[in-house]
């Protein structure tokens, strides 16, 4: 179903993982702030945040090592 083209270099799946968790992070803490009034860098945000670059590390690991 997906390629593991884009995967295989590993800055590539490094810059993707990082731009990810930046992207969650920057939501959670726009939500953080309508939730609350104020933008605050909370738990929360950042467990989201690593969440969603590991989530994108397992995944790339995943479609590399199917398509090896």
């Amino acid at each position: 179903m997906f390629d593991s083209a884009p995967f295989r270099s590993f800055r590539f799946v490094l810059l993707g993982a990082i731009f990810l968790a930046l992207l969650f992070g920057l939501v959670a803490l726009m939500a953080e702030w309508v939730l609350t009034g104020q933008p605050r860098l909370t738990a929360d945000v950042v467990r989201l945040s690593g969440l969603a670059f590991v989530g994108f590390l397992l995944v790339a690991a995943l479609l590399r090592h199917r398509n090896e």
